[in-house]
């Protein structure tokens, strides 16, 4: 096998463990996926890497030519959530702040008491059989 035929290394991860990988080749082929991080060997050429994080979708263009491989690891991007999440591109830390107390007052009202997100903040009662 020649230098030029050997399998070169292409390594991508990502801060966000959802974020989506998919390789594909200049046959619009897809040569392998991965979710949150991708570890593998692929021939020389041109290949499209799309990453996607909920709805967001970016995409670039690389060339692996025989030498040391392609490694980009720590990809992140911000994406829209509909929950005020660090990393995300609708979080704001006024709104975090807001959601954390929300949750820590349905869970308990300051008297003790458990109560639940369905409850509307009357006292959890259980059944049991």
């Amino acid at each position: 096998m020649s230098n030029s035929d050997r399998p070169i290394p292409l390594r991508l991860s990502s801060t966000l463990p959802g974020m989506e990988f998919s390789v594909v080749d200049t046959h619009f082929r897809q040569v392998t996926r991965g979710l949150g991080s991708v570890d593998t060997h692929v021939p020389p050429g041109i290949y499209r890497i799309e990453m996607r994080a909920g709805p967001r979708v970016e995409t670039c263009l690389v060339s692996l030519e025989p030498g040391p491989g392609y490694v980009d690891q720590g990809i992140q991007f911000a994406f829209p959530a509909a929950a005020p999440l660090d990393g995300t591109s609708t979080s704001l830390e006024a709104h975090q702040e807001a959601a954390i107390r929300a949750s820590q007052q349905l869970t308990d009202g300051g008297d003790g008491v458990p109560r639940n997100a369905l409850s509307r903040g009357r006292p959890s009662t259980s059944r049991s059989g």
